[in-house]
């Protein structure tokens, strides 16, 4: 799985599309969306979708901060 995959699944998985995420990264808890992308990537490393290495090196994309 690639860093994009990772970020598309995840939008859809906790937001349902795009549109819902940029409106709740405009109007939200920008850091809890960083912290339930970092505990959505971690099931993914504990689950064997992605590996360490790509654990410890993705953080959250720019625009997230």
């Amino acid at each position: 799985m690639t860093k994009q995959q990772a970020i598309n699944d995840y939008i859809t998985l906790y937001y349902g599309d795009i549109y819902n995420f940029k409106r709740e990264l405009a109007n939200g808890d920008k850091i809890a969306i960083r912290m339930d992308f970092l505990d959505y990537i971690d099931t993914l490393c504990k689950d064997g979708q992605i590996t360490q290495k790509q654990f410890n090196s993705w953080t959250c994309p720019k625009g997230w901060y």
